[in-house]
């Protein structure tokens, strides 16, 4: 890409900047081109300005954007009239001001968003591309761009305000999603028993439109558990959702996986992916259901100081009936399969139990004390890859074994 900075003030010659051809890859680390603009003799570009630092700013070239860094100067790097905190990249009008020195960058062609979007959506986990991005929605007003330079400082992000008819859902534990970048990364829809009703078709097309779902790479809805249609009709049940996903407008081409209920039980042969879904995620690994041929189990995460949990093996407890889970002394954690049934209805049990091929945590009288994914409730409908949490003690991940 041919690039220039233009002198504004002072005027005089433009810099003309190395061109390089964007198919070269920079080595890790390491970009392509690099120079210093500075008023001491060892910097690339030298200016007579009384304000500007020996070695000011860096000017860096990774292969597709030019990128400008603040080397720790009293005055500070100004793009745009803003100071900037961490590497940059630059668009064509950008103006950059060092001291009283103002220069304006100038490019062949200007960087449109869908460029920008595409990077992202080659490489979901390469940050650069994210802040980029940032740096052009910033430019262009949308408060997007301040969202994911907020996450990458690791703020507190308000996510409520972004979620609109779902923002409930979120609320009660029906919509549970992991960010990246400020952005949904991975999303859950599920049936919480204590909440209103959630209509999945409704909640799954809402999330594909929202703008923070735009690189969705992961989402599981229960659809057995909304549908609460027996055993025999959850392929049927898994195949029609898909068929209603598939039409969906919005699927994100970053998708990765789709899995659409949890079955425990017999083994449910999987659900192809359909040809038009496949070209719009073209990432997208398979769908289907989660099934276990054997059972489920709890694996043991962490233990908080001396606590010790009994009942497991090698850290690991197989479910294979009810299991109650009580306190035993301040030290000692019970996971154990009591003889008989009556114990549910003795003294409020906190426990584990096989229900229409999935599995459930009755809270008892620990509710307030055991969580999932965070959540206090008195049910929980488990989904692999929930948390346990019983405070005070430990944390145990429910699992199913392919």
């Amino acid at each position: 890409m041919k690039a220039w900075l233009e002198r504004v003030h002072p005027a005089g010659e433009p810099l003309e900047l190395p061109e390089l051809p964007a198919a070269e890859a920079p080595s890790p680390g390491k970009p392509l081109a690099a120079i210093v603009l500075g008023r001491g003799q060892k910097a690339t570009v030298v200016f007579d300005d009384p304000l500007i630092g020996n070695r000011h700013c860096e000017l860096t070239y990774d292969g597709t954007f030019w990128r400008v860094r603040d080397l720790g100067t009293d005055n500070g790097t100004w793009v745009n009239g803003a100071q900037i905190r961490w590497p940059r990249a630059l668009f064509r009008g950008d103006e950059l001001l060092l001291g009283t020195t103002r220069l304006r960058f100038g490019a062949e062609a200007p960087v449109e968003e869908p460029h920008l979007v595409e990077a992202i959506v080659r490489d979901p986990d390469d940050e650069a591309a994210w802040l980029v991005w940032a740096d052009w929605l910033l430019d262009h007003g949308d408060p997007r761009g301040e969202r994911i330079a907020q996450s990458r400082g690791k703020g507190r992000l308000d996510h409520l305000g972004w979620l609109g008819p779902l923002g409930d859902a979120f609320i009660n534990g029906g919509l549970e999603l992991d960010w990246q970048m400020g952005f949904v990364r991975r999303a859950v829809l599920r049936r919480v028993p204590s909440a209103d009703e959630l209509d999945w078709r409704v909640a799954t097309s809402t999330l594909l439109q929202l703008p923070l779902s735009r690189f969705l790479r992961e989402l599981t809805v229960d659809v057995p558990r909304f549908t609460r249609a027996p055993r025999a009709r959850t392929r049927a049940d898994v195949v029609e959702a898909l068929a209603y996903v598939a039409a969906l407008p919005g699927i994100p081409p970053t998708l990765e996986r789709l899995t659409l209920g949890c079955l425990v039980g017999e083994l449910t042969p999987a659900v192809p992916v359909p040809e038009a879904l496949a070209a719009r995620a073209p990432r997208l690994r398979g769908t289907g259901v989660f099934v276990a041929t054997r059972a489920a189990s709890l694996r043991l995460l962490s233990t908080v100081g001396a606590v010790r949990f009994d009942g497991l093996r090698d850290g690991v407890r197989v479910l294979t009936d009810i299991a109650r889970l009580r306190r035993g002394t301040p030290t000692r954690v019970h996971l154990e399969t009591p003889p008989g049934l009556p114990f549910i209805a003795d003294g409020n049990p906190c426990f584990f139990r096989p229900e229409a091929g999935g599995w459930q945590l009755i809270a008892g009288r620990l509710r307030g004390e055991v969580r999932v994914n965070g959540r206090v409730d008195s049910v929980y409908e488990l989904l692999p890859g929930d948390v346990v949490e019983l405070t005070g003690a430990g944390r145990l991940r429910f699992e199913v074994e392919p």
